[in-house]
Order: structure tokens, then sequence, then C-alpha cells
């Protein structure tokens, strides 16, 4: 936070209930209701607040809505706003499609927004008519990348969010069109826009077809400059005659150089600011084409970052 160190403590679900600076000084200390509705007391106001609480998932204040990767979540409420796509006969989804981890919130948890539990199995997501295997292999870092921001289903699903009013009596009609409607103006698209483009971690992101594709991976920093290996880095996958545009592909001097201006940040201990390089890259090239996939890399990066990987 604001350059400092910092070390989150988690409970079994994976909520950050503590907050301690690198002398072990108590910078925040968070409680929850059994459903995740979180109480902060900040001990050390010159720190920048995290964002990550309840199940170690990021919480927009502003909405009053917890984001978990593929839906939004109401802790008040105890519910998704928005109903889960994926096969109700599935482990993990049930019949209730809004209801959050079987109603068992202390025992369970939902960190993909489709199926509680850390699921180790294969799930299929329709997407604009086509099927994504996605293999979740116990790891939540490559579950949120493989359904992050940059497979928002959910987004389609949003429209449909008044129905919770008939599905489960609790909420009132107007209270879930209102969270609805919150969650659309946080995610800026469409409710039935899905991006085509992954990003995240980058052995994550290869196979699945993507080479028949004409897809891509993109390393963010590039490959050369950066400290981790080559799978373990964050990117993004992008059309491959976009990826033989961006500044850091190939051999020109151009390119090297650009790659050498990264080195020497990510070896300044700016790993950040290297990577932004490419996002502007990215962005000043292509417009919002691979924004979500960008922001699947970006969180990626955090997760990195909270793990001393970076």
């Amino acid at each position: 936070m604001n350059g400092a160190v910092e070390y989150l403590h988690k409970d079994q679900l994976g909520s950050v209930k503590l907050i301690t600076a690198a002398d072990g000084t108590l910078v925040k200390r968070s409680t929850y209701a059994p459903f995740g509705e979180a109480t902060d007391e900040m001990l050390s106001l010159t720190r920048a607040d995290e964002t990550k609480g309840n199940t170690r998932e990021r919480f927009d204040a502003d909405a009053g809505l917890q984001y978990l990767n593929a839906r939004y979540y109401d802790p008040r409420l105890g519910m998704f706003i928005q109903p889960d796509w994926l096969d109700p006969t599935q482990q993990g989804v049930g019949l209730n499609r809004f209801a959050y981890s079987a109603n068992d919130p202390v025992n369970l948890r939902d960190p993909s927004g489709n199926a509680w539990g850390l699921a180790s199995k294969l799930v299929k997501l329709a997407i604009k008519g086509g099927d994504i295997a996605a293999t979740f292999a116990g790891a939540v870092a490559d579950f949120k990348t493989a359904t992050g921001k940059s497979v928002s289903l959910g987004r389609r699903a949003a429209a449909t969010v008044s129905l919770v009013s008939e599905v489960v009596s609790p909420v009132s009609l107007r209270d879930a069109k209102a969270a609805k409607n919150a969650a659309s103006d946080l995610l800026g698209k469409n409710a039935d826009e899905a991006s085509e483009f992954l990003g995240g971690k980058i052995s994550t992101l290869r196979g699945g077809g993507n080479e028949a594709r004409g897809i891509e991976c993109h390393h963010c920093s590039s490959n050369s400059a950066s400290p981790l290996s080559d799978g373990s880095g964050p990117g993004i996958q992008m059309e491959k005659p976009d990826h033989s545009e961006t500044a850091s592909w190939g051999s020109s001097r151009e390119a090297r150089q650009y790659r050498e201006a990264q080195r020497e940040l990510i070896e300044g201990g700016d790993f950040r600011a290297a990577q932004q390089m490419d996002i502007d890259d990215l962005q000043e090239k292509f417009g919002d084409k691979y924004d979500d996939a960008i922001q699947g890399m970006k969180d990626y990066t955090d997760e990195l970052e909270d793990t001393a990987k970076l």
C-alpha cells in the first residue's frame, strides 16, 4: 500500500481479518457477518484502504457489492444479484441460482461466482454460441483468471435479475433492480456483452485451441524483461496480427529498446510501471478491444503481489 509492505491475515475462508505493517503494527481489523457483510476498523489513517475482504475478494464500497469474478454478490442480502448460468445439477451450483454457497457461508466459499467450494473439475461455459473449456486444478488464482472479468458472462444474466423476487422471496423487486443497475454501472458495458479474450496467468491462457483460432499470448511486461518464468507471468490473449503490432514484439531496434526500458523499470522495483507501458501501448493501438483482458491480467498481478511473488 502506497509503496509500503503490508501483510494480509486470513481466516479459514480466506477472508482478510487483519492487515499489519512490516514492523508488525496493526493497520486494519475487519469482522464479518455470516454472509460477509464487513465492519472495518482502520487503525492507521495514513495508509490506503485494502479492497480485498470477505473470502479475499474485492468489495466495492460505493455499490455495496462484492465482485466474485463471474457475478456480483450482495453481502447484506446474502445472495448474488445475477443468476448462475451453469447447469444446476452440477456440484456446487444448485437449483437456487441466486444462493451463495448453498446458504452455508461459514463452511463454504465461492471465489468463482459460479460454484461453491474449491472446484476441481471441468466446466464448459457457453460464450457467443461456442464452448470454452476451463479446467480448474484447485488453484484459485487460475480459477479466477479463467472465469474472471474477461469472461464476464454475468453481464448477459444481469438483465434478468429482477426475477430474483420470484425465485427467492426475501428481496423486493425494487431492491433487485437497484442492485442490477448498480452492477451495470460498475461494469460500464451492456449486460449482454462478453469478451473473447482472457487475461491472467500466461500458462492458463494457452491451449484450448487458441492457435487454431489465431489467438496468441502477450506478456505484460515483456517476457524477456520479466523476473517471472514464461508460464507464470501475467499477460493477455490477442489476435495474432494485433500481437505483432505491439511495441515489445519482434527483434527490431525499437522493440529491443522498449524491452530494455521495461527491464530497467523492473530492476528498479517498479514492475507495475513496466506493465503500464504495455497497457498504454495496447489501448493506444486497439482502443478498448482488450480492456476486459487487461483487467483480468491486472487482477492476476494483484495476486502475485499479495503472495510476494513480485
